[in-house]
């Protein structure tokens, strides 16, 4: 039941990552400044997709990562503390990146100019590198006590 419990752990972690990643390559592509309506509607849709997986991967993250800690017999400090801050970093991630991308989607279904949506792609790519940074440090840590 375990090894079940950590490949969904793991399955989850690679399609959040994966968003990131689908969702970074999104944004660097839209920095140009001479991208057409039927671009940037496409970028909005797809940007739509990469967040319902993404945030989908992370809920099952969370899950089987609560049922891991459930699961386990002794629970030493550094697997509390690991588990905290990955669990405060997808919700954060949910929230913070779901809002921020609906905001840029709002903003890109008015056909509003890319120029005017700086300071939107800037948040998202903070939100974005904050995540990233914060999970691969719980990466190292946790591949460290292994």
């Amino acid at each position: 039941m375990k090894h079940l419990f950590w490949f969904l752990h793991l399955f989850g972690l690679s399609i959040w990552m994966g968003s990131f990643v689908a969702m970074a390559i999104c944004l660097v592509s839209l920095r140009k400044v001479n991208i057409g309506t039927e671009v940037m509607q496409l970028f909005n849709k797809a940007q739509r997709a990469i967040t319902i997986v993404g945030n989908t991967g992370a809920v099952i993250m969370l899950i089987s990562g609560g049922v891991l800690l459930s699961l386990s017999d002794s629970r030493p400090l550094w697997v509390v503390l690991m588990t905290q801050i990955g669990g405060l970093t997808i919700i954060f991630s949910i929230i913070a990146v779901t809002l921020q991308s609906r905001r840029l989607s709002k903003r890109l279904a008015l056909n509003e100019p890319i120029e005017t949506l700086h300071r939107e792609f800037n948040l998202l790519n903070i939100f974005l590198w904050i995540v990233t940074i914060v999970i691969a440090t719980v990466l190292g840590i946790v591949s460290s006590r292994i």
